[in-house]
């Protein structure tokens, strides 16, 4: 993975280097949401944090930052236990920060997804050329550290559960990632992973009260939430990228002219199903590698708000199947999982606002649920041969 690493950061350097110039004397900003971060770490440490919660002076402060005018408004989002994995890239000018990011982030991630696999090193390069890599990179995300820390904690969950609860309990920071993650431990019964994903998120809460202060909290609740509902609740006509960056069933049905009501309706319906398949595979699959990758594959049917560069998650549980299931594979198996493993770009294209209501149809998001039921079905059939699948054998 270090040669890897070595080799990836080589291309994010140039990356970063290159486009750089060329995109902030026009106005944009390379690695886009990264601004976020840096500007967040670089706020905190002139303490000065609570700007991030006065959206216009956050916007103000960014274009002096960065020495010239933005024409996008980013938004910090992001509960504040965030700030303590990314204070260190205030110390880096904006572009070394970018490339930092994405190399330091990366390598976790890759780790997490490749390590004792076959062809890891092979693996490891085809996850950094991939298409969720590349909206990663390009928007800057956390996707792979996201990836990283659900990811990590899913491997090390039968072996090393303090440990993986630890990841579980970092991952805090993204809630609408976490849902699932306390009803895959008590399904499971893994008490100790549990406790130990219970103290790390606590622990962070804590120690973000104590540095930041109540106030900030506070403000982060009264500014920044309401603000996200309204995001989420945008006019799905608008010219807005994000919007099409959302293989969710939420965004999906809004696109396709359903009410804010029927689409919560549809995400509610959807979470449910995640969560009752969850509560399935930890109960009853034995193959460790098939509970996770519906898992993961789960993440994007239960939460209503997740992107494009979320995905990298995705590429873990396409990654868990195959290794679960191998030569079992059917034919229609491998064209969905190649049709979900280009999505991160086709939902650019598939939830574009100019398409009419009619023509545009949920394609990513239900090939996000028909893989969730193909694994489902897996384990229902391993359920019905039990020579079949590895037993844990210790969940405490």
């Amino acid at each position: 993975m270090f040669v890897m690493g070595i080799i990836f950061a080589c291309v994010a350097l140039f990356y970063c280097f290159s486009f750089h110039r060329n995109f902030t004397d026009r106005g944009y900003v390379i690695g886009s949401d990264f601004i976020n971060y840096w500007t967040a770490a670089r706020l905190t440490l002139s303490h000065n944090m609570m700007i991030l919660f006065d959206i216009d002076t956050y916007h103000q402060v960014q274009e002096k930052l960065l020495g010239h005018t933005i024409y996008n408004v980013y938004t910090w989002s992001y509960p504040l236990p965030l700030i303590f994995f990314i204070i260190w890239l205030g110390f880096l000018s904006y572009p070394v920060g970018l490339a930092a990011w994405l190399v330091l982030t990366y390598i976790p991630y890759a780790f997490a997804v490749a390590a004792r696999r076959p062809q890891a090193w092979g693996l490891a390069a085809l996850l950094a050329l991939s298409p969720a890599s590349f909206e990663n990179i390009d928007c800057g995300q956390n996707g792979f550290l996201s990836g990283a820390f659900m990811i990590g904690g899913l491997r090390l969950l039968e072996k090393r559960p303090i440990w993986a609860g630890i990841l579980f309990g970092c991952l805090s920071y993204k809630p609408q990632i976490c849902i699932l993650i306390p009803v895959a431990l008590i399904a499971g019964r893994y008490w100790r992973a549990l406790i130990s994903t219970a103290l790390t998120a606590g622990t962070l809460l804590g120690l973000s009260v104590l540095v930041f202060g109540l106030d900030a909290w506070q403000a982060y609740f009264e500014k920044i939430m309401p603000h996200m509902q309204s995001v989420l609740e945008i006019d799905p006509e608008a010219s807005v990228k994000f919007i099409r960056m959302m293989p969710t069933g939420f965004m999906s049905a809004r696109i396709m002219g359903a009410s804010l009501s029927t689409a919560y309706m549809i995400s509610g319906a959807m979470m449910m199903v995640s969560i009752l398949a969850v509560v399935y595979a930890f109960k009853h699959c034995r193959n460790i590698d098939l509970r996770n990758a519906l898992m993961l594959t789960a993440v994007f049917t239960a939460s209503p708000y997740i992107f494009n560069y979320d995905m990298p998650i995705l590429y873990g549980g396409i990654v868990s199947f195959v290794a679960a299931i191998g030569s079992q594979l059917k034919a229609r198996d491998l064209a969905l999982l190649s049709f979900l493993w280009f999505s991160p770009m086709l939902i650019l294209i598939l939830n574009n606002h100019h398409i009419p209501h009619y023509e545009r149809t949920p394609i990513v998001p239900l090939a996000i649920a028909a893989l969730l039921a193909i694994q489902l079905r897996a384990i229902y059939e391993e359920k019905r041969s039990p020579a079949n699948g590895l037993t844990s054998s210790s969940r405490t």
